[in-house]
């Protein structure tokens, strides 16, 4: 037989007033929780606060960018239009976000506060142009921008942040014009090789060749390699290549040793095979169809032609060099991952 539940006074009184339902306990939140919910709500308030204090330093720093920097960012666009070996400077900046994007997976949170290594890193490249200014050295203040945008970001992302736009960061020097010295450092030996090279690439084709200094001596056709066709412009390009490649292929250190040791000969034998087509359309064509190809398609086409040369020596050296993977014993049993060497 079932036994009845005694209800009490109290429960019956509950039961009938809430209609027949179950009566709801309402209790008073106690101090602790009182005390939680008042930080939540407080750490709320902070990080909004934060927030906009942080954007309006940022757009501080971006003002201060654009007021510092516009006279240097005129300088650098007139390079670009008027010397042919640094017309790729419009590009510079385009790839380098896209090489921000690229790495977007990776991308550190922002860390609270301010970073004060990023303002003495500012305050260091403000130096810089500015003695760049007094000195009247437009290569000096043109690489005080990249330890600019270098400090903005340490200052306004932390350490972490700086790291993870470090390729990005550094990819941004090659739109600035090295200095006249360094020209001309580099433009006299790259020349003195083009003129061999091509000289022995003409003679291997059955051309009567001969070289005089940096004139190539074509039958009646006299080829002057000057400085513009050192092949710096070409140089310059294929290191651009090497470190877009270096920073989004995973490669292991010899194939990244491989391909900065390349990036020499490959921008050479470029530059002769320019030279060479030059000499050959000279002979089988006509001096203005070499004169077209030499200063109006031979810089856009010799790029491709480095890239495919250096696509092919790394080619050669991942077959070169093969990656072995070894197995332990306890790894078959326990299903590890094999380990490379």
């Amino acid at each position: 037989m079932a036994k009845r539940r005694k209800h009490s006074g109290y429960d019956r009184a509950a039961h009938l007033t809430n209609g027949g339902r179950t009566p709801h306990i309402l209790t008073s939140p106690s101090p602790a929780s009182k005390g939680a919910a008042s930080t939540r709500s407080e750490s709320v308030a902070q990080s909004v606060e934060w927030s906009w204090r942080s954007y309006s330093v940022a757009a501080a720093v971006l003002g201060a960018f654009v007021w510092a920097y516009w006279p240097v960012m005129g300088k650098l666009t007139s390079a670009w239009e008027t010397v042919p070996d640094y017309s790729h400077g419009w590009f510079v900046t385009p790839v380098a976000a896209y090489l921000l994007w690229s790495r977007r997976a990776g991308m550190p949170g922002r860390v609270a506060g301010f970073a004060w290594g990023g303002l003495l890193l500012l305050v260091f490249s403000m130096m810089v142009r500015i003695g760049g200014s007094l000195w009247f050295i437009d290569a000096i203040e043109g690489w005080s921008l990249p330890l600019w945008v270098a400090g903005a970001v340490w200052m306004l992302g932390g350490r972490q942040m700086l790291w993870w736009a470090s390729p990005a960061i550094v990819f941004l020097g090659f739109m600035i014009p090295l200095p006249f010295r360094a020209e001309t450092m580099l433009s006299g030996p790259l020349q003195s090789v083009a003129s061999r090279l091509s000289c022995w690439f003409l003679q291997t084709l059955g051309q009567p060749t001969i070289r005089e200094g940096n004139i190539v001596l074509l039958g009646d056709v006299r080829l002057n390699v000057v400085e513009a066709c050192s092949g710096l412009r070409i140089f310059i390009s294929i290191c651009a290549l090497a470190f877009i490649y270096d920073a989004l292929a995973k490669k292991p250190w010899w194939t990244r040793c491989a391909l900065w040791a390349a990036v020499a000969p490959v921008a050479i034998v470029a530059n002769a095979l320019r030279i060479t087509f030059t000499g050959l359309l000279h002979v089988t064509v006509s001096g203005e169809a070499a004169h077209r190809f030499s200063h109006d398609f031979a810089g856009w086409l010799m790029l491709p032609v480095a890239a495919a040369l250096l696509a092919a020596w790394l080619g050669y050296v991942g077959r070169l060099i093969v990656e072995r993977q070894t197995v332990a014993a306890t790894d078959l049993l326990h299903g590890g991952a094999p380990r490379a060497v």
